[in-house]
């Protein structure tokens, strides 16, 4: 229940963060942070974004957040990275005989 009034704060948050660059630096902290897909998640992990734009991920530890960034605690909570065109439809048959084409040499 907490996950589902959580993230659209979060996310809206983020959005406005990014929205101007005079927004002061949005640090998101003490996450499960998946930066990619075939990395190991990053326990108690943070992000740091910087004029909209993801400036630093990793251990909570190894982060530095400036003095006048707004903070959100993410303890509990789950973050990952943006995997665009995440959403494919290949089990269509029209996609069966691309899939065993050879590639251009």
């Amino acid at each position: 229940m907490r996950i589902r009034f959580a993230l659209p704060i979060l996310l809206n948050l983020v959005f406005l963060a990014s929205g101007s660059s005079s927004a002061p630096d949005l640090a998101l902290i003490g996450a499960k942070i998946y930066p990619a897909p075939t990395e190991s998640p990053i326990e108690n992990g943070s992000i740091l974004i910087h004029d909209g734009q993801v400036l630093a991920v990793g251990s909570s530890p190894t982060i530095k957040i400036p003095r006048d960034a707004t903070v959100i605690d993410c303890k509990g909570l789950v973050v990952t990275a943006g995997f665009w065109n995440s959403h494919v439809i290949s089990s269509l048959p029209v996609f069966f005989t691309y899939a065993n084409r050879a590639l251009p040499s």
